[in-house]
């Protein structure tokens, strides 16, 4: 006898300064998407809670996600609305999106004493000195802290921001939904000619470590 899927909640405390609705969201945010169906894809019943000025409720291939405007003060978690729609998911297992939402992060472990906590890394940096606290606090909350790297964790370990408890998971970030267009077109909207020509969006730091790319580069070249 199959064992029923697993239930996860997949939070985001990140509220969009743009005031986009959930629909927009949807397509301009797409790692939102790709993390969500992923899970899904993989037989894991997956629902989505995102902080949004505007509530609503979308449901698209297989996923619920439902946004909901966090109160004027305070954490989205203190919302009556919140903790209801918590109760009726019943998550197994919580997903929660970026490493500095320390306050919502031990707001919602007193909520959910026993529900595994997994905090995911998004470019997240080590805070200043004097909110180490904090976020040292926040993520003590959690069960596991993933990264797209584990190398990535060794500066949140080596300021005290990893305690022994939190395991960590190396999980590669979802990649861009770009896809193959007509060549010329691209050459004309660029101004790039070569051959081969190739155009790398990213910032020019140790990182995003911009000479593997030319690295590889050279090797596809061979």
């Amino acid at each position: 006898m199959r064992a029923p899927p697993i239930n996860a909640l997949q939070l985001s405390f990140f509220t969009d300064a743009r005031r986009r609705t959930g629909e927009q969201l949807l397509v301009d945010w797409h790692s939102l998407v790709d993390v969500a169906e992923s899970a899904a894809t993989a037989g894991v019943r997956i629902n989505v809670i995102q902080a949004s000025h505007e509530p609503g409720h979308i449901e698209r291939n297989g996923v619920n996600y439902f946004f909901m405007a966090p109160p004027a003060t305070g954490s989205l978690v203190g919302s009556p609305g919140f903790i209801a729609r918590l109760n009726e998911l019943a998550p197994q297992v919580i997903h929660i999106h970026g490493l500095g939402f320390a306050r919502d992060v031990i707001a919602l472990r007193e909520v959910v004493p026993r529900t595994p906590l997994l905090l995911q890394d998004h470019a997240d940096r080590p805070p200043h000195f004097w909110r180490r606290s904090y976020w040292r606090r926040g993520i003590a909350a959690a069960t596991g802290v993933s990264f797209c790297a584990r190398e990535q964790a060794r500066e949140f370990s080596r300021r005290g921001l990893l305690p022994p408890h939190v395991e960590v998971f190396e999980i590669p970030e979802s990649t861009s939904r770009f896809t193959p267009g007509d060549r010329a077109a691209a050459r004309a909207a660029t101004g790039i000619a070569g051959d081969p020509c190739v155009l790398w969006v990213g910032h020019l730091d140790r990182n995003k470590d911009p000479l593997a790319v030319l690295a590889g580069v050279a090797a596809a070249l061979d």
